[in-house]
């Protein structure tokens, strides 16, 4: 029981056709996969259980940790800056009942309580509104 691919495009429509070659792809994908997998991977698998591993010396796991130890002082000895976690809001909707501030505050509260500290909001200067005034006037 085989259809062509006009058939199964006039039954099912062209999302069926995709449907359909997408099955049979992962069969053929999947069914190499377990080939490999029973009859190279599955053996070796078995048959090298027995090999001694090597044992790693005692001055490297010293050394590790040694090293293990000074990275975690820096990291816990290191002052945190805010430039760390800011994030730059280029377009907040304006709202008739709510501020901007207002806004934004309300948005960081409620989604990203745990790690929200405090915003401030930097109305058109300098040289990014030069750059979006000129962009404006040159895609108009």
């Amino acid at each position: 029981m085989e259809a062509s691919d006009e058939e199964i495009v006039a039954a099912g429509g062209l999302d069926g056709f995709v449907s359909v070659r997408m099955i049979v792809f992962s069969f053929r994908i999947f069914s190499i996969a377990t080939t490999l997998g029973l009859f190279l991977v599955l053996p070796l698998n078995y048959f090298c259980q027995d090999i001694r591993r090597q044992e790693i010396p005692a001055e490297s796991l010293e050394e590790y940790k040694s090293i293990s130890r000074k990275r975690l002082e820096y990291l816990t000895s290191s002052v945190p800056h805010p430039s760390y976690f800011t994030v730059l809001v280029p377009a907040i909707p304006k709202s008739e009942e709510e501020s901007y501030s207002h806004t934004v505050e309300k948005f960081f509260s409620n989604y990203y309580a745990s790690s929200y500290h405090s915003h401030q909001i930097i109305y058109r200067s300098g040289s990014i509104q030069k750059l979006l005034v000129s962009l404006r006037y040159f895609l108009l």
